[in-house]
């Protein structure tokens, strides 16, 4: 259950469904929005369960919140309802989704600085997946672009490029931590060394 609230999971099933909506966006059917749904709501029951059991614990949950949980599967559900009635809404939906997975981001980056020196560079590619999720809704009432096929592949790049700056900063994030944790481990052990010598 831990493993489909962590990060990688989240990250594991958004570069899923980018690579869904880039191989099936010219025929995009109802089973893949029902596909792409589920690689949300999944993820968001098993944040909502996690975030529950740990609430009592010292152990507690650090990077989700309920929110975003309920959010997650919220979306889930809405993308498959509502794929049965507005395609262009469905597309509002996963730039919505775009744009709650870049904020979840910058705000695991953020919490992460005691174990990483994060560079400004570090926020330009979430930051940019941002834009093109308020992009992606800006063009719902704008229609710049009114072929479905092409947004439906913009999403895909998109969903895959966030997949895969997740998983590159939970390495990241996950190797200075233990390098941290290593060096602590080093200096109480030196500490206790150096009492017992007194």
């Amino acid at each position: 259950m831990r493993f489909f609230h962590s990060s990688a999971f989240r990250a594991i099933c958004t570069l899923a469904a980018g690579v869904l909506l880039i191989l099936f966006s010219a025929e995009i059917e109802k089973w893949l929005a029902v596909v792409i749904g589920l690689l949300f709501i999944i993820p968001g029951i098993a944040s909502v369960v996690m975030t529950y059991m740990n609430n009592h614990s010292d152990d507690a949950i650090q990077h989700d919140s309920p929110l975003v949980g309920w959010g997650s599967i919220l979306l889930g559900i809405a993308v498959i309802v509502l794929q049965h009635y507005n395609k262009s809404t469905v597309i509002v939906i996963l730039g919505a989704i775009l744009i709650i997975l870049t904020i979840s981001t910058v705000i695991e980056l953020i919490s992460a600085h005691k174990y990483w020196k994060i560079g400004v560079g570090n926020f330009c590619l979430p930051i940019l997946v941002f834009i093109i999720g308020v992009l992606v809704i800006a063009n719902f009432s704008l229609e710049t672009i009114t072929d479905h096929n092409i947004i439906y592949q913009i999403l895909g790049y998109t969903f895959a490029i966030y997949g895969i700056i997740e998983i590159y900063f939970i390495i990241r994030i996950a190797s200075f931590k233990h390098a941290v944790k290593k060096q602590e481990t080093t200096e109480d052990e030196k500490n206790t060394e150096d009492n017992n010598d007194i």
